[in-house]
């Protein structure tokens, strides 16, 4: 019942409660960053994650940390909760379909289809509203099928036979090759682990 509550606007480490930037842009160029690393490098992806974790929770910079190595890791942690919307054991971005997210949509190539119907069917101005991740999700995942983004999501997604829905799966292909979404799964998988090292 997440979302029938009051959504988070906080974090808490270490007993200490953090205000959090709860706007779904931080954790969709979270994602776009994941994408803009060339090599599962820990100082790269360290570098990389310390400004997503900035914009997430500025706060938590500005104040004294007596153990900052182990608070970062608890940091990283309740970034990752938050970014799965309250899914600490269940931490993907897969569209639920057996289709990781990154082979069927992407911010960077479909983002004028995401705006438009957010804006069709629930009247929301992207480049306008500071809306909660959480709520963006929900949205971003009950969109309806008939809007011209979840038909190009399903062609990507499409496995079958048909010469028709074959070709239309080429002409909406991402040009993600298989090696950068190799390296995407293990970065994840990276931050997952780091994550889990404080319990």
């Amino acid at each position: 019942m997440k979302m029938l509550n009051k959504l988070p606007q906080n974090i808490k480490i270490n007993n200490k409660r953090y205000f959090i930037n709860t706007d779904f842009r931080i954790m969709i160029n979270f994602e776009k960053t994941l994408q803009g690393i060339n090599t599962i490098d820990e100082q790269e992806i360290s570098i990389k994650m310390y400004k997503v974790l900035k914009s997430f929770c500025p706060v938590f910079f500005e104040t004294f940390h007596k153990n900052m190595k182990k608070d970062m890791k608890l940091l990283l942690k309740e970034f990752l909760w938050f970014y799965s919307c309250g899914e600490r054991e269940d931490y993907h971005s897969g569209s639920g379909k057996g289709k990781a997210m990154n082979d069927i949509y992407s911010y960077e190539y479909d983002d004028e289809y995401i705006w438009s119907a957010f804006f069709q069917y629930f009247n929301i101005d992207l480049t306008e509203e500071k809306l909660h991740w959480w709520k963006y999700k929900a949205i971003f995942q009950s969109l309806p099928e008939e809007c011209k983004f979840e038909r190009i999501k399903s062609y990507r997604a499409y496995n079958g036979k048909e010469r028709d829905k074959k070709e239309l799966k080429k002409y909406w292909k991402l040009p993600l090759d298989k090696e950068l979404q190799k390296q995407l799964d293990k970065t994840k998988e990276y931050l997952m682990k780091v994550s889990e090292e404080v319990k």
